[in-house]
C-alpha cells in the first residue's frame, strides 16, 4: 500500500480524487509498536488472575446468547445488560464462550489483544497527525518518538484498568479501538493515495461501530473536526462541501446507532422521562464535579473505584465553581476551534467524546472511570506535546529540539513505569470480588450497592450469615433498596426466619411490583409460613412478569401436592419442565407422581432426566463461581440416586469448596464405601487429610 505523498493539484477538485494535502512519508515504527505491546502485556500480565465481576453477571454468566455461535443469537443480546443494544460486544463474547465457556483467561487474553489494538491504532493516529504541514514544523522532526510516549502513557494509565481488566467492560475498549481505527483510516483517506480505499474502511469501521457501543455516534463528528481544524484549515461547513461524498456516508452511519437505541432502548438506565433517574437538570449540574475528579484521577490515580454510586449535587455552591471551570474550558475549546487552532481539537475530542455519558442525558450511574477510556488520551497528548514544545523554546528557531526530547523521553519513562506500576497494583483488586467491594467500600462507605455486592460475593462462597450482615449493611444505608430487601428475605427465609422475612419481603414488592424474583421470593416465604393461598397469588404475579420461571411453576406443583391433588400438581410439574426441560425438582416429583401412579417407565425417565440435570447444574454452577447453588444441586443429585459414588464425590468436592470440610468427609466416605475402587474419591480423601477406606486406591 502507498504511503506516496500527494500534492495539491488545480486540476482535481478536493474531495473529488486524490487528497489535498501534502505529508512527508510516514515508514516503520514496528520497534515502537513491539514496546507499547510488550509494555501493555507487562503491565497486564497479573489481570489474567480477574474473576467475574458486578455486571459480569448479566452480561456473561446469566448471558444465554453468547452459548452458541449462531449470528441471530450472537447479535440479539438480552435487555437491560451492558451488551444490550452491542450486537458485536456480544458477539465477541460469544467467540471467548465457545473457547474457554465460562473460564476467564480467553476473555481477559481478547480484552488485552483489544487495548493493545487501541494503543497501536493511537500511536498511528498521533504520528501521523503530527506529519500534518500544519504541526510538522514543531512536531514532525519526533513525531515517532512523541506519538510512542503518549500511546504508551495511555495504555499503561491505571483507569485503564476498568476497560481492561473489568471483563464486560470490553464494550469501552472495543469500542475505542474501532473509534481510533476509523480516525486513522480517515487520516490515511486525507493523506494518502488511493483516497477511495481508505474512505469505505472509514466508512466501514464507523458502521461496525455503532454496533459496539453508542459513544461512536460522536466519530463522525470528531473526523470532521479534525479535517477542518488541522488539515483543510477551513471552516467547518466549507470542509463538509469539499468532502461531501465522504462524509455524506458517514454521518449516515449515525442512523444505525439510532436505529439500535429504539429497537434496544435502555428505559431502566437511561434516557428521558423516568422517574428512576435525575432530571436532565439535574445530571447537567452534577457532571461538571465528576469530570474534574476524573482530570485529578488522571494525573493522580491514587484511589480508583470501580462503583461510585455517585448521587446527584443539589448545592449550588457545589455546582457553582466546577460548572464555571467546565464552562470556561468549553468556551476556550469553542474559540480555538473556530480559529482553526490545532491544540482546540483535543479539547474537542475530550468534550465530545464524554458528551453522551457526561453532559445532560440522564444515566442511572453518573460516574463511571471507564468513560475516560478514549478522554484520556487528550490529556496525555496535551500534556506531552506542551512539556516538549516548553522545553524546546531554546532552540526554536533551529527547529532542533532534541535535547527537548530527550527530556520528554526520560520523563515519559519515568512517568510510564510509575503508571503501570500502579496498573499492576490495581489489577490486584480484580483478582477477588470479596476485596474489590472492600476497595470499594473503604472509599465510598455510604454506598449501599457496594455492601449489597460484598453480601452477595460472600454469599457466593457459602457464609449465609455474613451475607445476612452484608444486607442489612445496604439497607442500613438505604433502607427502601429493593434488591438488598428482597436477598434478605430470602436468606433469612432459608434460614427459617420466616416472620422476619416477610414484612421485608413485602417492602421490596412495594419498591419494584414489577419485579419477578421479588414477588417469587415472596410467595416460597408466604407458603413456608403456610400461607398458600397467598403464596399461589405471588407465584401467579410472577409468572405474569416472567412466564419462563419454571421455578414458580415448581413451587405451584408443591402446593397442589400438598393439597393430595395430583393431577393440578402433574400439570404445574410439566409446565415447568415445558419452559426449563431440565429443571431438576419438577422432573424428581413428576417421576415420582408417574411411580404413584403405576407408569414405572414414564417415572423412571423423569427420575433419570431429574439426575443428570442435577449433577450438570452442579458443574455450571461451580464453574459460575456459586458455590451455594451448586452443593444445593449436588445435594439434589445425591437424594436422587443415593447409590451414585459420583454424585457423593462431587458433592464432597462442594462442600470442600466452600469450607464444610466436617459434611465434605463424610459424603467423601460414603462415596469411598459405594466405589472402594474410584481414584477420584482415594485423591479427594487425601486432598482432605483422611486415608483412603475400604481399599480404595490413590
Amino acid at each position: 500500500m502507498s504511503d506516496t505523498p500527494i500534492a495539491d493539484s488545480p486540476t482535481t477538485p478536493p474531495g473529488a480524487g486524490a487528497p489535498d494535502v501534502s505529508v512527508a512519508p510516514v515508514r516503520g515504527g514496528g520497534f515502537h509498536l513491539a514496546v507499547i505491546a510488550l509494555a501493555t502485556i507487562a503491565c497486564y500480565a497479573n489481570s489474567f488472575a480477574g474473576v467475574y465481576l458486578f455486571d459480569d453477571e448479566t452480561g456473561i454468566i446469566d448471558n444465554t446468547s453468547i452459548r452458541s455461535l449462531a449470528p441471530w443469537r450472537l447479535l440479539a443480546p438480552p435487555a437491560e445488560t451492558t451488551v444490550a443494544g452491542r450486537p458485536i460486544v456480544n458477539a465477541t463474547f460469544g467467540l471467548n464462550y465457545a473457547i474457554s465457556g465460562l473460564d476467564t483467561w480467553s476473555y481477559h487474553a481478547l480484552n488485552l489483544l483489544i487495548h493493545i489494538g487501541a494503543a497501536w491504532a493511537l500511536f498511528g493516529v498521533i504520528r501521523r497527525t503530527l506529519r500534518l504541514p500544519k504541526l510538522a514544523d514543531r512536531f514532525g522532526r519526533h513525531a515517532d518518538a512523541l506519538a510512542l510516549v503518549i500511546a504508551l502513557a495511555w495504555a499503561l494509565h491505571p483507569l485503564q484498568t476498568e476497560s481492561v481488566t473489568y471483563i464486560v467492560q470490553r464494550a469501552e475498549s472495543l469500542a475505542g479501538l474501532i473509534y481510533l481505527a476509523s480516525l486513522y483510516a480517515f487520516i490515511r483517506m486525507l493523506t494518502t493515495a488511493p483516497e477511495i480505499r481508505w474512505g469505505w474502511i472509514t466508512i466501514a469501521l464507523c458502521a461496525v461501530g455503532m454496533l459496539s457501543k453508542e459513544i461512536l455516534a460522536t466519530a463522525p463528528f470528531i473526523l470532521l473536526a479534525y479535517d477542518a481544524i488541522l488539515v483543510s484549515d477551513c471552516h467547518f461547513i466549507e470542509a463538509i462541501k469539499r468532502r461531501r461524498r465522504w462524509y455524506a456516508p458517514i454521518f449516515a452511519t449515525i442512523v444505525i446507532a439510532v436505529w439500535i437505541f429504539l429497537v434496544n432502548p435502555r428505559g431502566g438506565s437511561a434516557g428521558f422521562g423516568n422517574e428512576d433517574l435525575p432530571t436532565p437538570l439535574e445530571y447537567a449540574g452534577t457532571q461538571p464535579e465528576i469530570i474534574l475528579h476524573y482530570l485529578k484521577l488522571t494525573f493522580w490515580p491514587a484511589q480508583l473505584c470501580l462503583d461510585y454510586d455517585w448521587g446527584v449535587e443539589t448545592d449550588m455552591a457545589s455546582i457553582a465553581i466546577p460548572a464555571t471551570i467546565l464552562i470556561a474550558a468549553l468556551l476556550l475549546v469553542l474559540y480555538g476551534a473556530i480559529r482553526r487552532r490545532p491544540a482546540a481539537f483535543l479539547g474537542v475530542w475530550f468534550f465530545v467524546i464524554l458528551a453522551p455519558t457526561s453532559s445532560f442525558v440522564p444515566i442511572a450511574d453518573l460516574a463511571f472511570e471507564h468513560r475516560m477510556y478514549l478522554p484520556l488520551a487528550a490529556i496525555i497528548a496535551f500534556v506531552t506535546l506542551m512539556a516538549y514544545q516548553f522545553l524546546g523554546r531554546p532552540a526554536a528557531t533551529t527547529s532542533d529540539n532534541s535535547g527537548a526530547m530527550k527530556i520528554v523521553v526520560a520523563g515519559g519513562v519515568v512517568v510510564c513505569v510509575a503508571l503501570g506500576a500502579r496498573a499492576f497494583e490495581r489489577n490486584r483488586d480484580y483478582a477477588s470480588a470479596l476485596d474489590m467491594w472492600k476497595s470499594v467500600i473503604e472509599l465510598r462507605p455510604d454506598n449501599p450497592r457496594a455492601h449489597f455486592n460484598l453480601a452477595h460475593s460472600v454469599y457466593k462462597l457459602g457464609d449465609i450469615r455474613g451475607a445476612i450482615a452484608g444486607y442489612r449493611d445496604a439497607i442500613a444505608i438505604a433502607p427502601n433498596y429493593a434488591n438488598a430487601l428482597s436477598q434478605l428475605g430470602a436468606l433469612l427465609s432459608r434460614i427459617g426466619e420466616h416472620e422476619e422475612a416477610l414484612p421485608l419481603l413485602e417492602r421490596a414488592a412495594i419498591q419494584k411490583p414489577k419485579e419477578a424474583a421479588i414477588q417469587y421470593n415472596l410467595g416460597i416465604t408466604l407458603s413456608s409460613l403456610g400461607r398458600d393461598d397467598e403464596a399461589a397469588k405471588a407465584y401467579r404475579t410472577c409468572l405474569s412478569l416472567d412466564p419462563k420461571r419454571g421455578d414458580a411453576f415448581y413451587n405451584l406443583g408443591n402446593i397442589a401436592l400438598r393439597r393430595q391433588d395430583f393431577d393440578a400438581a402433574a400439570k404445574e410439574f410439566e409446565n415447568a419442565i415445558r419452559v426449563q426441560p431440565d429443571h431438576i425438582r419438577a422432573n424428581y416429583n413428576l417421576g415420582g407422581i408417574f411411580q404413584i401412579r403405576g407408569d414405572t417407565r414414564r417415572a423412571g425417565d423423569h427420575f433419570d432426566r431429574a439426575y443428570a440435570a442435577a449433577m450438570a447444574e452442579g458443574a455450571n454452577q461451580r464453574s459460575k463461581g456459586r458455590l451455594v447453588e451448586a452443593v444445593d444441586a449436588l445435594q439434589l443429585a445425591t437424594q436422587i440416586r443415593p447409590d451414585s459414588a459420583e454424585a457423593h464425590c462431587e458433592l464432597a468436592r462442594g462442600l470442600k469448596d466452600i469450607g464444610n470440610l466436617d459434611a465434605a468427609l463424610r459424603e467423601a466416605r460414603t462415596a469411598a464405601k459405594l466405589a472402594p475402587a474410584m481414584r477420584s474419591v482415594a485423591e479427594l480423601l487425601a486432598e482432605l487429610g483422611r486415608p483412603a477406606v475400604n481399599g480404595a486406591t490413590p
